[in-house]
């Protein structure tokens, strides 16, 4: 099987030979080329510089240690406050904590030894609700920062694009606003035969093309139709699908030929830590070429060529001009991929103070505290929601036609905006009935809903509470109708009472519901408290969404500024979870999960109390969320690609989490069909534990993009495809499961949970609630392919508020 990769054949080493300049490049033909090179480490020799050792590409033999010294911190910038971001043409971009970018061609064993040149770049401008902190990576229009016409494009994490023409007299950042999201976590690379910059959206089979003309602020987009899917055996299909969340796509293209390619890169978890990184190995590659049409076809011959994969901007050569190539082939130097094989000859031959370090080759920030922060280990199947969403933006979209009649234009707020919002709820419970009806797997269809006075229960005996309590259904949070003073009354259904939306006396925020017009920003909910953030940092803890909270009394409690770790940010929040059902309760702990390695610890009943800061070394953990287990009284977060869940206290476990690693056990079977949709869909897994019965789930939630969602407010449009259920034992067997008996799964922008159906009459058993700013409804999981009981509109603060006590 041609996808999955053999071992290199043993390396020696031989004179490199050098090639004229392809007569396609623009510059002069009687130039020489290099081959391209591996970029090993450094060798010590004083004054903290070492002397660059690296590796000819065709010639793989022992690493040549040059005369040229560079500073050790570009090389192991792990142990320094300056990072690398990224390279291109040889030139390595880096940033210290200042936020100044510099070109260097340190790193480039061509380049002058005596005279390093180091370009400083202007400040970076930070669009509204944008991080230009976090980089994804970095292109050049042409091989040197200073030509004329060289433009430098840094593509960050989430939606800023900035450009900067660094020979120019004065000249500053142009920004770029990117609107749709499914470009977020891509990289930038620049066509040399469009003259624009490209950036794959991940999950959309779209390519957006930028220049500073006529696509500055609104990109030429190409739709991709894939054809020509390899055939896979089962062995395959499943090596596929377990490397699913650690795959990367990169757009490369070939400057001699002018073809452009889409590389799938598959890779697997090892297991093994060197620098507690994940020890990633490469199982398969795929290739597409792309043609003028935007056919992407698969192809396991690109002929003369070899593309190069690494931290760098992806390029590609012909083999032919450099002797020792091999035809279409790939080299992927990155991380741990030639660890093992070069670690001893690079100690012992070029006797590395730090010990060898090819793990570090072509260094973008690989340290423990910023991998995934720059680069990303997972853009295919990150939380789709996290970084953007946590603003809570109401990604505008195209109302799917089904549902068109029920939408209409109104303002938000307003009367007739609520009465829409009956409709959608009424024609969801028609839906439900019409749609399910045939179902054998449901108990019975369930009948036209209207609403009724809830049931409420006795608390659970499991429950630590006085069982004199009765508790309210789950509810729905779906909006404010204005009532003047910037006021709304609060709307709210049942999740077991489908009937018209219940707009109650309680007076809210409006710009707590549609936050996107003000400066305060949901960032999470739990136990029906949501967490709001104001543009100076400040977090507070609010019940105002809360129905079965006080009316005229709502609690607002503001929480201590945050302290940001070395390296790290706390402005952009993953979610928020707490370990019991008020901040007002003394034992209570709130935990804030940051985008990056910071989560915070924070007891708010306490006089004094101030944060808890724990930098997490593991990048599994960077873009996941955080959730309170009460069976093992810890905070847990899912390793994202990692098969592992990490789990947190304020005692035992402080700093260095307990680990649990999963053995995923039953993978459903899929048609050749489902197989190949799932691979096409974008993923987000959530954690959820049932206080009820004390079992712990896995839930995977398959999300497709609408290739027509690119909208007036330039958000993505997004449909649930399909859920699969893993049930967690104590020895971390993760079993897959189409029946979670009388259980209910509740997964929104609050902290998940789940409840027994039993409990609140109205509810079906072995089903998950979905609730986003695009859809609502529920999966039946004995068939999980089956999303007709989810119902398309557009809400804006989707939330489940899960049962709450009352006296």
């Amino acid at each position: 099987m041609s996808l999955l990769l053999g071992q290199p054949p043993k390396l020696c080493f031989r004179k490199p030979v050098f090639v004229r300049s392809s007569p396609n490049d623009s510059s002069s033909s009687s130039l020489q080329q290099t081959p391209p090179c591996i970029i090993i480490g450094a060798k010590e020799c004083g004054a903290d510089l070492g002397k660059l050792a690296f590796s000819y590409a065709n010639n793989r033999g022992e690493p040549i240690v040059s005369d040229k010294k560079v500073p050790l911190d570009l090389v192991y910038n792990y142990l320094s406050e300056m990072k690398t971001i990224g390279s291109s043409h040889g030139w390595v971009a880096t940033m210290n904590d200042d936020g100044i970018m510099h070109l260097q061609d340190d790193l480039n064993p061509f380049a002058s030894h005596k005279a390093p040149k180091r370009i400083p770049l202007p400040p970076f401008v930070t669009l509204p609700n944008c991080k230009a902190r976090f980089v994804t990576n970095v292109a050049m229009s042409s091989s040197s920062p200073e030509d004329e016409d060289c433009v430098v494009a840094v593509k960050f994490h989430g939606p800023q694009l900035s450009f900067c023409r660094p020979v120019q007299n004065n000249s500053e950042w142009i920004n770029i606003k990117i609107a749709d999201r499914c470009f977020y976590r891509s990289e930038v690379i620049f066509s040399k035969k469009d003259d624009m910059f490209c950036i794959n959206g991940i999950g959309s089979h779209v390519i957006g093309s930028w220049d500073l003309r006529e696509h500055k602020h609104t990109p030429k987009l190409q739709k991709l139709r894939y054809h020509k899917s390899p055939e896979l055996t089962e062995t395959e299909r499943e090596l596929l699908l377990s490397c699913k969340c650690n795959m990367s796509t990169h757009l490369v293209e070939s400057r001699s030929t002018g073809e452009t390619f889409l590389v799938k890169w598959y890779k697997k978890e090892l297991g093994n830590f060197d620098d507690v990184i994940p020890d990633m190995q490469t199982k398969a590659l795929m290739v597409f070429k792309i043609d003028e049409q935007g056919d992407a076809v698969y192809t396991k011959d690109i002929g003369d060529l070899c593309i190069f994969l690494s931290n760098s901007e992806p390029f590609c050569v012909p083999a032919s001009s450099f002797p020792g190539l091999g035809m279409h082939s790939f080299q992927t130097e990155t991380l741990h991929q030639k660890y093992e094989l070069v670690k001893s000859e690079v100690c012992t031959c070029v006797g590395f103070a730090y010990g060898s370090h090819v793990m570090q080759y072509g260094d973008v920030g690989l340290s423990k505290d910023k991998l995934d922060l720059c680069m990303g280990t997972n853009p295919a199947n990150d939380n789709f929601t996290f970084a953007d969403a946590n603003s809570l933006k109401p990604p505008s979209r195209v109302t799917n036609q089904r549902d068109a009649d029920l939408y209409p234009k109104a303002p938000e707020g307003s009367t007739r905006k609520t009465e829409a919002l009956k409709q959608v709820l009424e024609a969801m419970s028609h839906r439900l009935h019409v749609d399910n009806s045939h179902l054998q797997e449901l108990p019975t269809s369930p009948p036209k809903l209207c609403f009724r006075k809830p049931v409420f229960v006795r608390s659970s005996p499991n429950d630590s509470s006085s069982s004199s309590l009765q508790q309210t259904p789950p509810c729905i949070i779906i909006c404010a109708e204005e009532c003047g003073a910037d006021l709304g009354k609060l709307a709210f259904a049942y999740a077991n009472k489908r009937g018209e939306p219940i707009v109650s006396d309680k007076k809210v925020p409006l710009d707590l519901v549609y936050n996107y017009l003000s400066d305060v920003k949901t960032i999470g909910s739990s136990h029906g408290w949501v967490a709001t953030m104001k543009g100076n940092g400040i977090l507070h803890l609010q019940d105002d969404l809360n129905p079965f909270a006080s009316h005229t009394a709502p609690k607002r409690i503001p929480l201590p500024p945050f302290v940001t770790l070395p390296n790290c940010q706390a402005r952009y929040v993953t979610n928020v979870a707490m370990s019991s059902s008020s901040p007002e309760d003394e034992d209570c702990v709130v935990a804030v999960k940051f985008h990056g390695p910071q989560l915070s610890f924070y007891r708010p009943a306490q006089n004094n109390s101030e944060w808890i800061n724990i930098k997490i070394a593991d990048p599994c953990f960077y873009e996941s969320e955080v959730i309170f287990s009460k069976k093992d009284d810890m905070f847990r977060i899912n390793g994202i690609g990692r098969h592992v869940i990490g789990s947190w206290d304020l005692h035992e476990h402080k700093h260095t989490p307990k680990l649990q690693k999963l053995r995923y056990k039953k993978f459903p079977e899929l048609t050749e069909a489902e197989r190949q949709f799932l691979l096409s869909c974008n993923s987000r897994t959530y954690l959820v534990e049932s206080r009820s019965t004390g079992e712990a789930f896995l839930v995977k939630w398959y999300i497709k993009v609408n290739l027509l969602g690119t909208f007036k407010d330039g958000f993505v449009d997004t449909q649930t495809k399909a859920l699969m259920v893993f049930k967690i034992d104590e020895q971390g067997n993760a079993v897959y499961t189409k029946d979670i008996g009388d259980l209910c799964i509740f997964l929104s922008n609050s902290e998940p949970f789940c409840v027994p159906a039993s409990s609140f009459p109205g509810l079906w058993p072995n089903t998950v609630h979905i609730f986003s700013f695009r859809e609502i409804g529920l999966v039946n999981l004995a068939d999980s392919f089956n999303t007709n009981l989810v119902l398309r509109s557009k809400f804006y603060a989707p939330y489940y508020i899960p049962p709450q006590k009352i006296d």
